[in-house]
């Protein structure tokens, strides 16, 4: 369910995601995911921060943790850093 900080976390999401923060945006997100760390939507989302902050061996490190804690995201996860490090 969502709770307060939820709520404040997915406003914050909006209001940094509309002023392109992504350095802002980068937290809330590890927040997210180190709240929920088998979710990999929240792993995405940081991924993506990391991406668009320029920060790619970041972005590798985060897929492969990820990958560590749900291995249903193991090939996703390769995917992605294929993707990154064909860029």
């Amino acid at each position: 369910g969502y709770g307060t900080v939820n709520a404040r976390e997915n406003i914050l999401v909006q209001v940094y995601s509309a002023r392109q923060d992504f350095q802002r945006l980068l937290g809330v997100w590890q927040a997210f995911a180190e709240n929920e760390p088998t979710n990999t939507d929240y792993w995405k989302k940081v991924t993506e921060a990391q991406l668009r902050l320029g920060q790619f061996n970041e972005a590798i490190k985060t897929l492969q943790e990820a990958a560590g804690l749900n291995p249903d995201f193991r090939t996703e996860a390769e995917n992605y850093i294929n993707d990154i490090q064909g860029r």
